[in-house]
């Protein structure tokens, strides 16, 4: 099933709280607002609009940076103090996420290697999910090093009602019919498709509307796993995966066996590497670890409340998993 995005600005007035209800009856299922540009921009209505479209029922939500060429550091610094201002309710906000907006302009031809880098120092600075906004017909396969959700730009003919003018999952590459918005760059398919600027929307025309393939919930953990389950999709973290999964393969299975069943594997390597990271950013305290884990909404409480009953039966095996991600980071950086 087909999810849909509505990206938002000043340019699309004051959105209502009753536009974006109708919007989200309509199948809106996140929007995006942007919030600022390179280190002195500053969108007018994205406190209105974001609020509006929070208590118009939309879980998803995104505040997105246009970023310009230069230091990305004061870039991030302009951002988060305008969002703390405007929306100071993201850093509680569960459905929260970003969006760089990254373009050449003819005045600025931003390069990838910029809009990467505030991407990832966004990324470390907030733990949220932040998506790149970077068209292939722009930037092509210069973008192969981002590991974030990768959001192409590429606008089908005509104007009207957004579902209508979608055209469709498989929108890819096919003899005479050019290259499709689906079509893979930097080394493999976007995770979103911006196809239009002219849809219309609860009655909103010339909007930027954008579409992603799968359902719902796959839609929801895609953009809120946070920085700890974007590390693990890392290839660059593959071998410290693997150190910890030995690890937790060396511990007693029936430590973290939830009564009645058998943890599957996969969530077995999850545990442990989110464990790992946990334990370095809250300190030794397994009690500590243990509550961090049960607020990750990517684990069952069953997990969490098994792991929680490990950890306090078996501290050192929480001091082994910081240790490997100490390791292999400094391993990393000697290499």
């Amino acid at each position: 099933m087909t999810q849909f995005l509505w990206d938002t600005s000043h340019y699309d007035g004051p959105l209502s709280r009753a536009t974006l209800a109708a919007a989200h009856a309509q199948g809106i299922v996140a929007l995006t607002h942007k919030v600022g540009e390179g280190t002195g921009g500053d969108d007018p209505l994205d406190g209105t609009v974001l609020a509006a479209a929070r208590d118009a029922g939309i879980a998803l939500l995104g505040g997105y940076h246009v970023v310009r060429s230069g230091p990305v550091g004061p870039q991030v610094d302009a951002l988060l103090a305008l969002a703390d201002r405007d929306e100071p309710w993201w850093r509680s906000w569960p459905g929260w996420f970003w969006q760089v907006d990254l373009e050449r302009w003819p005045t600025d031809l931003v390069p990838a290697a910029a809009g990467i880098a505030f991407g990832r120092e966004l990324r470390r600075r907030t733990g949220r999910v932040v998506a790149l906004y970077a068209s292939r017909g722009q930037y092509g396969d210069q973008l192969s090093s981002w590991d974030g959700p990768l959001w192409n730009a590429q606008y089908v003919a005509g104007a009207g009602d957004f579902r209508r003018l979608y055209p469709g999952d498989d929108w890819r590459p096919a003899l005479g019919s050019g290259r499709g918005g689906w079509a893979a760059y930097s080394g493999r398919e976007p995770d979103f498709l911006q196809y239009s600027s002219s849809a219309t929307i609860a009655g909103a025309t010339t909007s930027d509307i954008s579409a992603f393939r799968g359902t719902l919930d796959a839609l929801t953990a895609l953009l809120t796993r946070g920085e700890d389950m974007a590390l693990r999709d890392d290839p660059d973290f593959l071998a410290l995966i693997k150190r910890v999964e030995a690890l937790y393969l060396n511990h007693p299975a029936a430590d973290f066996q939830i009564p009645g069943e058998k943890t599957p594997r996969h969530e077995e390597n999850e545990v442990a590497f989110t464990l790992g990271v946990l334990a370095n950013r809250v300190g030794p305290d397994a009690g500590a670890v243990a509550a961090a884990l049960a607020g990750n909404t990517n684990f069952a409480p069953a997990v969490a409340n098994a792991v929680a009953a490990a950890l306090a039966a078996s501290p050192a095996f929480l001091s082994a998993l910081a240790k490997a991600v100490n390791d292999d980071a400094a391993r990393r950086l000697t290499s």
